[in-house]
């Protein structure tokens, strides 16, 4: 900008995909800028002269993105010998930084010791400088959110020697693929961050540790590390991490939320390795004896509410199993595992059994065979309310075989489970969910049957959904075991589900029925029965079904994702059988027997429930129907697909009130388009 040109009053400034080599001369009247923004101004080599820099007194919010060839924020003109003096603080009430995709910056301001380093030999395409990005000549005192993203020649944040009077107000970090840095934070660093609430670091690939011991520190320990504002910690494809800190403990008091994503290689929290260990890439940190993540009584945080780690290789183990231990979380109220693959890791209920706060529990791809051993304490109730259980590929059983009376999942009230192809038994005689509400069951194919026995099923007496969706050799929704039936008195031989409102049977190509006993099945309070693409499924029950408030069943939708979310179904994806003389079983009987009928015949297949109520107006006819029901027989050659007609409603009215009759009555065979009117050439005839 030319010298003569002021802005004293300007307040926010964005200069956006500009060609330009330079942004301000080295003088100029910005003082009162608030706000700068730039972006795509890939010509700039430097941003802002070093004379002007000092006068921006007033800048709280500084973003610099997308500027390919930008090596520094602030510069001194050549020839001027120009030195910033300690007292001349750059930018006092900067309250935001943004730096991102900058790939060449190194630093905000360069000084004498910084040196130039070229990457290339190492495979990277960028420049180095062997310089923090905050050094002794910037002091961001009033800073509270600092983001870096895509800082490829960054190798330092802060300076370590000037860091003992380091003042701030951080409240926020956010770190994302910055592939140079290998750490983050320097130890002398910690006891300044007193303020800050939010650490989110992704993406970047040779970061080992985010807390590091200065090469100074040499063989002394580093103590413990304090962060006691610290609300969120968050760490994502970081795939070199092999540890947060090393120390002699770590605390949090305020951490309500961890995530450690996708750090494959992450040993354990915190360490008593030398720094010498988290740069060698290919060796252990403890390689005598393996620890758990979070070590006994070094990891403080007793106010963590939410845990997840997933995709991890290395593990052995997540915590001490030690009931005499510490709890490092005493108030988790949400866990998930997901993808921890090493074979050696070790995972046990008893740790969840001693959390009195914990409500959600969710685990996937684990290599775990069942979730309660036979020497763990079983009759003590968990606290959770839902339990995941999800993609576990050596689960077999919910509780090993010798258990005997089970209480483990006594207070569960949503129990999900998924992909847990070698599972045998879900619900044993054993088991006591006795406040479930909400049961789902998917993908898992070697399940026989949802409940091993009525007495299994007598304890399910709050359940309000239950949802079985491709299980393919399941054949049974309750199991006929003599023996576990014995054991429990049933009251006149009945199952009751006294509140299931919704019970969904989906893709399960082997089941023949709902239940295979005698037992009379009563569902008071039923009220939506799906049973779509359950081909051999004959009967509901041998027995009685009593279902007072259900008067039809949903038997297709047209896409699989509405068996979820059933009331959203338009009237032409959802298909509907209206029940027989009020009874399940004789209108289950029914359907089948159309099918198995239309199997063996030579006319047009005729699809399972192929009964379908139609209301509205159709193009094949004049006039107005009110309700026309159809047998439909639906042709997968090439033949055109017709109908008989069953029933006809009275037709519609007029404008004037007056009845319009329909052109068709019960035993006309009519055309029926797939989806629309269409012509139609019979015999050479329209």
């Amino acid at each position: 900008m030319n010298p003569q040109v002021e802005f004293s009053n300007l307040k926010s400034l964005e200069l956006l995909s500009l060609n330009i080599g330079k942004a301000w001369s080295d003088q100029g009247a910005f003082g009162n800028l608030s706000k700068i923004r730039v972006s795509g101004c890939d010509n700039l080599k430097a941003l802002i002269p070093l004379s002007l820099a000092t006068s921006l007194v007033h800048l709280e919010d500084l973003n610099v993105e997308s500027c390919k060839v930008m090596e520094e924020i602030v510069y001194s003109t050549e020839d001027s010998g120009e030195e910033i003096r300690l007292e001349n603080i750059l930018f006092p009430k900067l309250q935001r930084l943004s730096l991102r995709s900058i790939p060449k910056l190194g630093t905000i301001i360069r000084d004498s010791k910084s040196t130039r380093i070229d990457n290339e030999a190492e495979g990277i395409d960028s420049v180095a400088y062997k310089q923090p990005l905050f050094n002794s000549k910037v002091e961001f005192a009033n800073m509270k959110e600092l983001y870096l993203r895509s800082l490829d020649s960054l190798q330092m944040i802060w300076d370590t020697q000037l860091l003992e009077k380091f003042d701030n107000n951080l409240t926020k970090v956010t770190v994302n693929k910055c592939d140079n840095l290998k750490s983050l934070i320097p130890s002398s660093l910690c006891g300044s961050l007193v303020h800050l609430e939010w650490l989110e670091i992704r993406g970047c690939e040779n970061i080992r540790e985010v807390v590091s011991i200065e090469e100074s520190a040499g063989q002394e320990k580093l103590g413990k590390i304090f962060f006691p504002q610290l609300r969120f910690l968050l760490l994502y494809n970081l795939p070199k991490l092999k540890r947060f800190c090393a120390g002699d403990c770590i605390e949090c008091p305020s951490l309500k939320e961890l995530a450690i994503k996708n750090c494959g290689k992450m040993e354990t929290f915190i360490s008593d390795s030398l720094p010498s260990h988290i740069d060698n890439e290919n060796e252990e940190i403890e390689s005598v004896n393996k620890t758990p993540l979070f070590v006994k009584d070094k990891v403080k945080f007793p106010n963590l509410e939410a845990l997840t780690i997933r995709s991890n290789e290395v593990i052995s183990e997540i915590w001490h199993g030690d009931q005499s231990s510490t709890l490092p979380f005493p108030k988790l109220k949400s866990i998930k595992l997901d993808s921890i693959l090493s074979e050696s890791c070790k995972f046990s209920f008893k740790f969840f059994q001693r959390l009195e706060h914990l409500d959600h529990v969710g685990i996937s791809s684990l290599l775990m065979e069942s979730l309660i051993s036979s020497d763990e304490a079983h009759d003590i109730p968990m606290p959770l309310r839902k339990l995941d259980l999800d993609a576990l590929p050596k689960l077999v059983h919910l509780c090993d075989e010798g258990v005997q009376t089970c209480k483990t999942f006594r207070v569960v009230e949503v129990l999900n489970v998924s992909r847990c192809e070698r599972l045998k038994s879900l619900m044993t005689s054993s088991m006591c969910f006795q406040n479930l509400t909400t049961l789902s069951v998917s993908d898992c194919d070697a399940l026989e049957n949802l409940m091993a026995s009525a007495a299994a099923a007598k304890s399910l007496q709050q359940l309000t959904e239950m949802k079985v969706r491709n299980c393919k050799r399941m054949t049974q929704i309750i199991g006929n075991n003599h023996e576990a039936e014995c054991d429990v008195e049933t009251e006149q031989n009945e199952i009751g589900f006294s509140n299931l409102q919704i019970l969904t049977l989906h893709d399960l190509c082997s089941l023949g029925k709902f239940y295979s006993g005698n037992n009379i099945i009563r569902l008071p309070n039923l009220e939506e029965l799906i049973v779509n693409k359950c081909p051999e499924m004959g009967t509901f029950s041998h027995g009685t079904v009593y279902t007072p408030r259900l008067y039809r069943i949903t038997i297709k939708l047209k896409h699989d994702w509405l068996i979820d979310f059933p009331k959203r179904a338009r009237n032409d994806e959802v298909e509907y059988q209206r029940l027989l003389e009020g009874d399940v079983n004789t209108t289950l009987k029914k359907l089948w027997e159309d099918h198995q009928t239309a199997a063996t015949s030579s006319q047009p297949n005729i699809t399972w429930g192929a009964r379908l109520a139609v209301t509205g107006r159709l193009s094949l006819f004049a006039g107005w129907l009110r309700i026309l029901t159809l047998d439909i027989m639906v042709n997968n050659s090439d033949m055109l697909n017709s109908g008989k007609v069953v029933a006809v409603g009275p037709g519609a009215r007029d404008r004037d009130g007056k009845l319009i009759p329909l052109h068709v009555k019960e035993g006309d065979t009519v055309l029926l388009p797939e989806y629309g009117g269409i012509e139609v050439k019979l015999n050479d005839k329209e």
